[in-house]
């Protein structure tokens, strides 16, 4: 039996009690705006963002400011112990994240955004136990329940207030809050990780390029036929079995195909297909989001006006090299040299096919391609790397959560 099991049968074995969430501390939901005002005190801002990015905020966290007037610098101060929650969302699941501030922050304010939730004097709770039950199942099915909005959804401050908490004896509480808290804390040993090892990679991709091809430049127009796609709008066929692609399907080197994406009928392909080859081609978005890069394996699609497509017409170049340059800062510095428009920014294929590259032996090009496949797979691979481990332990973490939070409740005599 655990610890837990072992306190549950101890302390509560009947079941534990529910109470409503304003018997447990006062709910603030009048904070601050982000606008700078004439004759008011220049503070730190607590912001919407800051509270699902972090389970516990200190002053450290706090990095955007506003002004205040001295009413709202002492109605919206935040304090130890405060519980702080987003209350409302664009999507009806992704309401109530919750953050514990650790530390008395002073000279500072919270966002308008987001409600404080300060413990009342007379009552005994772990702030880090009830900030942890707004995710769990417990919780967030009575928070669907009251929920309501069309474009974005939410609960009113009556409504918070309402919610029915379990609260168990503070053992019980302390002991849940130091199992969670070691699962928060790998799952950040791990981030950490990852985006150390990010860093490593992004160093070496632009290092590579500059240490390893010191050979004479040549214009990438010799070695591919470069073109785009579909200036204009075919005509879709949500039963046809080819896909209309543009910029945003490119990521992470594949195309992101899936039932949203418009689809057209094999004549419409015949009509609009593009001189590409699978795996001798690398297509790169150049219209609105600029810089996502993808190979094409024979997918069956149609490129639209916002993706380029590189054919390699010489057994001179390796489409993985060619991939790779497109995310080095040497390419991300020429292209935004390049680019045209005002509020929707163009790579033209004029400057693409002026572009140059570093074009080492084929030998040469394998082995950093190898290299960097390496690195992608620790960074982004989703079956084996470190993105998968994480992804693993917010799962586990999320069954323990609501194992844990999960109590039967105290029937009355």
């Amino acid at each position: 039996m655990s610890k837990i099991d072992e306190l549950i049968k101890r302390l509560c074995p009947g079941g534990v009690h529910f109470v409503e969430l304003k018997s447990l501390v006062s709910v603030a939901n009048r904070g601050v705006d982000k606008i700078f005002k004439d004759g008011e005190k220049e503070v730190k801002l607590l912001n919407y963002m800051d509270i699902p990015r972090n389970r516990y905020i200190n002053s450290i966290v706090l990095n955007a400011s506003t002004s205040a007037s001295a009413k709202q610098i002492i109605d919206c101060d935040i304090k130890k112990g405060d519980v702080f929650i987003t209350p409302s969302s664009e999507t009806k699941d992704d309401l109530a994240h919750a953050s514990v501030i650790t530390e008395d922050i002073k000279n500072a304010v919270y966002s308008y955004h987001i409600m404080r939730l300060r413990k009342h004097k007379d009552v005994n709770f772990n702030s880090s136990y009830l900030a942890y039950l707004f995710r769990s199942e417990q919780i967030q099915s009575q928070i669907t329940i009251k929920t309501t909005g069309m474009t974005r959804f939410g609960l009113t401050k009556e409504k918070w207030e309402t919610l029915k908490f379990p609260l168990p004896p503070i053992e019980i509480q302390n002991e849940i809050v130091s199992i969670l808290d070691r699962f928060t804390e790998l799952e950040a040993e791990l981030e950490a990780e990852l985006e150390a090892r990010k860093k490593q990679y992004l160093y070496y991709l632009n290092n590579i390029f500059i240490s390893k091809t010191k050979s004479n430049k040549i214009p990438i127009s010799t070695i591919c036929q470069i073109g785009d796609g579909l200036h204009g709008t075919p005509k879709y066929d949500d039963s046809g079995e080819y896909f209309f692609i543009n910029g945003n399907n490119l990521k992470n080197g594949r195309l992101l195909l899936n039932d949203e994406t418009k689809r057209v009928n094999k004549d419409e392909f015949q009509k609009h297909r593009s001189n590409i080859i699978p795996e001798q081609t690398v297509l790169l978005s150049i219209n609105g989001t600029i810089g996502n890069v993808g190979i094409f394996k024979g997918e069956p699609i149609v490129l639209g006006k916002s993706v380029a497509f590189f054919t390699i017409s010489q057994n001179v170049l390796l489409p993985k090299y060619l991939f790779y340059f497109f995310q080095t800062e040497v390419f991300i510095q020429y292209y935004q040299k390049e680019l045209t428009g005002s509020t929707i920014k163009n790579l033209g294929l004029k400057s693409l096919r002026n572009l140059s590259i570093n074009l080492p032996s084929l030998e040469k090009q394998s082995e950093m391609v190898e290299v960097l496949e390496k690195f992608t797979k620790i960074t982004s691979d989703f079956s084996t790397g470190l993105p998968a481990e994480i992804e693993a332990r917010r799962k586990q973490f999320e069954y323990y959560r609501n194992e844990l939070l999960t109590f039967k409740e105290l029937k009355s005599a």
